[in-house]
């Protein structure tokens, strides 16, 4: 019914959260990364530009601006997620 894999639509999901995080927070590449399920930071960065032509660094730094004026401290996380040695995605 949506015209594409079942996979394609959770890697979606995936990125559209990352998006979030990489706009409304600080936190390293790394860390999104992670909480988003994927391997690393490369991993997230090759994933994100081959979806939106841009690395989440260039993601953010050109929609960082607009978006500093409505950043306050409740929406800052600088907490890192606890490391594991692999998920269900097949990262080591």
């Amino acid at each position: 019914e949506l015209g594409t894999s079942p996979q394609a639509v959770y890697t979606q999901i995936r990125l559209d959260h990352a998006r979030h995080l990489l706009l409304r927070t600080d936190r390293s590449i790394s860390s999104i990364a992670l909480e988003c399920g994927f391997c690393d930071g490369s991993h997230l960065s090759r994933v994100f530009r081959l979806q939106y032509l841009r690395t989440p660094q260039e993601f953010r730094s050109q929609h960082g601006e607009s978006l500093s004026l409505h950043r306050g401290p409740r929406h800052r996380n600088s907490q890192e997620p606890a490391s594991g040695s692999g998920n269900q995605f097949g990262c080591k």
